[in-house]
């Protein structure tokens, strides 16, 4: 009892307590008959044990690594490409592959003899612009050398809606090059955002660029540069492709300057720099919004800051206006 003292008076007031109350609960459980060593029993040193589950088979994988069990890498080399010009072009990027396997005439015309499959690619959305004609009478009649309306305040679209007027195409509308069916569209923004246009020869003729992901050998500067048809090194006739002229100045819609011819192109630039011939030249020049356009085009290369200051030519567009000058004269003399 002595020892048992020592031990409370080491406690605090509330554990005190605590105990006192433990005692009152225990004899009102033994006056009820519900005492506690009856109802519990204590716990045994032994763990108890775990419950097993049983181990569920584990099916054989249906793949493996071709390393790991042993077998030899899969070849993925096409039948008829040998192994110097493959091995030669794994290491570099699909772009200079395809580069490398493009034929030597491929900057040649149809006419001259160069094979090529000058079709765009077809979607399966039926109103993707790919499976849709251009509505040519339609723009010649009533939209040559005139500002078309924009739609919304969206100016390619309305154009676009204008190229086929009973359908209700899908496209990019971030592509400054629209291929459809059985045509295509180019749009040129004459005062310079991005790319430098400009008109030579009082506007017969326009530079133009295409895309920088584009070169050369892709289907559709092909379909451009043999954009007059012919035939091809089998004797195949090959349909012509309509290229149709969009161009518009800054705050207004887009003016439908007709089909283009062309003129010639620089394979070693990208991206690939193009000289067009307006082929409706004669009729455009007796419309006052493609003569504004030009005039625009004319005044980049003598910008002025004010009406007064002197004539400040715009680098960009004088270099341009050099370059595609001397590109048309190479074409001339093939």
């Amino acid at each position: 009892m002595k020892r048992k003292a020592d031990q409370t008076s080491d406690l605090s007031a509330y554990e005190l307590a605590r105990l006192e109350n433990i005692k009152r609960n225990e004899a009102e459980l033994r006056r009820l008959g519900l005492h506690v060593n009856k109802l519990t029993r204590p716990a045994h040193d032994k763990k108890r044990n775990a419950a097993t589950r049983a181990k569920i088979a584990v099916p054989p994988r249906s793949r493996w690594s071709s390393r790991l069990i042993g077998k030899p890498a899969v070849d993925y080399k096409e039948d008829g490409i040998n192994s110097s010009s493959s091995s030669s072009s794994s290491s570099s990027s699909p772009r200079k592959k395809q580069r490398n396997e493009l034929p030597p005439s491929a900057n040649k015309t149809i006419a001259n003899g160069n094979k090529i499959d000058p079709s765009p690619s077809r979607s399966t959305n039926p109103r993707s612009i790919k499976n849709l004609n251009v509505d040519l009478k339609h723009l010649d009649g009533d939209f040559l050398g005139q500002i078309i309306a924009p739609l919304g305040g969206q100016v390619k679209r309305a154009a676009m809606m204008e190229c086929a007027p009973k359908s209700s195409p899908t496209f990019s509308r971030m592509s400054g090059i629209q291929e459809w069916k059985n045509a295509v569209c180019l749009f040129v923004n004459v005062y310079g955002d991005g790319y430098k246009n400009v008109f030579l020869e009082g506007g017969r003729f326009i530079t133009w660029f295409a895309q920088n992901r584009q070169w050369e050998g892709t289907p559709v500067v092909q379909r451009m540069i043999n954009c007059a048809g012919g035939k091809d090194s089998d004797g195949k006739t090959v349909k012509s492709t309509p290229i149709l002229l969009f161009c518009r100045n800054k705050g207004k819609g887009y003016v439908y300057c007709g089909r283009l011819g062309y003129s010639g192109h620089d394979p070693d630039r990208i991206p690939v720099r193009f000289v067009w011939e307006l082929l409706d030249h004669e009729k455009l020049v007796q419309t006052a919004p493609f003569n504004s356009l030009v005039e625009a085009g004319y005044e980049l290369l003598n910008y002025r800051p004010t009406p007064l200051s002197e004539a400040v030519p715009v680098p960009e567009f004088v270099d341009e206006k050099k370059a595609g000058t001397k590109l048309l004269k190479k074409s001339r003399k093939k």
